[in-house]
């Protein structure tokens, strides 16, 4: 057996307490992916045949990221092929005589499938603020060993992440020293590393690199202070990459068009967003390229008094009808149908009177309740595609963009804050969240259901 060259930060985690669990925050590219795995290593070691290590990735990708730096490890400290040592139908390494570590992602409520009923003395994050913390929570009931086990959790992040705000309570923290988790009174401990604190990387180009991203001193100096906190999508959003020219004209091919409503009603407004989805890697009409599943918000309507008071939550109370009216119009004016979705409520059966989705579609809105879904998935998937926004290579993934017109969606959504009582979505009380409802559902559906063939934008169909 041969001893691993370790940094100084690895060490260190490697010589802590194994009762508490350790957040290892601070900045990218500080070697924490790589000694959470040595963590791993370290507990198989210690309890042998009894240790059952699961690492887990947001996606399978960064999955087999964790399983080559494992492949490393073992082969420079047992000097042998880890080949060997790996089971590929149950994506695990199986140590001689010390245990099992398991790779695995888990970016979907279905993912939890995979685990279930299973015990592991030893749960790894890594990229913690990337995965929705309702799938990091109910993972953690997974986690029990033997007698004369002490189960660990390991988590690992970056600032200026999905879930920044529910890990920045653990990065805050006195460094080096335990602390009790809020919730369940364990033991944790943040151990933050910093960029100098790995020797193995060329910090000059990795700094540089880094300085091209909008949060680029909170990642270099892993202050989790330097990225605003107050609003739920904060780094995820951001003008620079999400606002984009305005469109003169819709593309004849290569979009799909869909205009997506919330319905307010009452002494809420009602609100509605002209969508379009990229069925393939397309221009827009100002010439920028758009990856496959991209969405644009391209036009707004809403009866709120948003534009002349910046009061997005009080409305005119214009009727259905008039409503109907203005959106007919503005679809015209873009040459496409009045075609759509509207949030389910207006589906209820009042007796005797008619149905809201009727009056809707008697005239002119030809629409369709959208899908119901967990609100926690559908904002999560939001925060990925605001992430995914990217103005310097727009090759890169799908991404949620606005263009000026819509005005309520850059005013509010950005800004609304989390729930204070699930971390997982926006608040939704006293708040004008009406176009981020409008919104969570478009990107919803077209990010479960897109459609593969261009379609005319006169012959689209809901």
């Amino acid at each position: 057996m041969k001893a691993i060259e370790l940094s100084e930060y690895q060490d260190k985690c490697l010589r802590q307490n194994i009762h508490a669990n350790l957040f290892l925050g601070g900045a990218k590219a500080g070697s924490k992916s790589w000694t959470a795995c040595l963590l791993a290593v370290q507990h198989c070691e210690l309890f042998a045949e009894d240790a059952h290590v699961l690492m887990i990735r947001l996606t399978y990708q960064g999955a087999e990221e964790l399983k080559h730096n494992l492949h490393e490890i073992l082969r420079v400290k047992y000097q042998e092929d880890p080949r060997r040592f790996w089971n590929g139908s149950s994506n695990e390494f199986r140590l001689k005589g010390r245990g099992r570590i398991e790779i695995g992602y888990l970016n979907h409520v279905d993912d939890l499938l995979r685990y279930r009923g299973r015990s592991f003395s030893a749960i790894l994050f890594d990229e913690v603020a990337d995965i929705p913390p309702v799938l990091v929570n109910q993972l953690r009931a997974e986690i029990r060993g033997r007698k004369g086990i002490v189960p660990r959790i390991v988590a690992t992040a970056n600032p200026a992440r999905p879930f920044h705000d529910v890990w920045k309570r653990y990065a805050m923290r006195t460094p080096w020293a335990v602390f009790a988790e809020d919730d369940t009174g364990l033991p944790w401990m943040s151990c933050p590393a910093s960029i100098s604190d790995n020797p193995f990387l060329d910090r000059d180009a990795v700094v540089q690199q880094i300085m091209k991203d909008p949060n680029a001193a909170a990642l270099i100096s892993g202050d989790w202070n330097l990225v605003s906190a107050d609003a739920h999508f904060h780094g995820a959003f951001s003008e620079d990459r999400s606002i984009v020219e305005d469109w003169t004209h819709l593309p004849e091919y290569g979009w799909r068009y869909m205009i997506y409503s919330d319905h307010g009603g009452g002494a809420s407004p009602s609100t509605f967003l002209f969508t379009a989805s990229a069925l393939e890697g397309t221009h827009a009409p100002s010439g920028e390229f758009f990856p496959k599943n991209s969405i644009v918000v391209f036009d707004e309507y809403d009866d709120s008094h948003g534009r002349e008071s910046g009061d997005w939550n009080s409305t005119y109370g214009l009727s259905i009808e008039r409503n109907c009216e203005e959106v007919v119009r503005i679809a015209d004016n873009w040459n496409m149908q009045a075609i759509g979705r509207i949030d389910p409520q207006v589906t209820q059966d009042h007796g005797s009177e008619e149905r809201l989705i009727d009056i809707y579609q008697k005239h002119g809105f030809r629409c369709q309740p959208w899908k119901k879904h967990s609100r926690a998935n559908a904002a999560a998937v939001v925060r990925e595609y605001f992430h995914h926004a990217q103005p310097e290579d727009r090759r890169k993934g799908a991404g949620l963009y606005f263009t000026k017109r819509a005005e309520g969606c850059i005013a509010t959504i950005p800004t609304l804050p989390t729930s204070k009582h699930d971390p997982n979505v926006p608040a939704t009380k006293a708040v004008p969240d009406h176009h981020y409802d409008a919104i969570k559902a478009c990107v919803w559906e077209r990010s479960q259901e897109w459609k593969r063939t261009p379609l005319h934008r006169g012959s689209m169909s809901a």
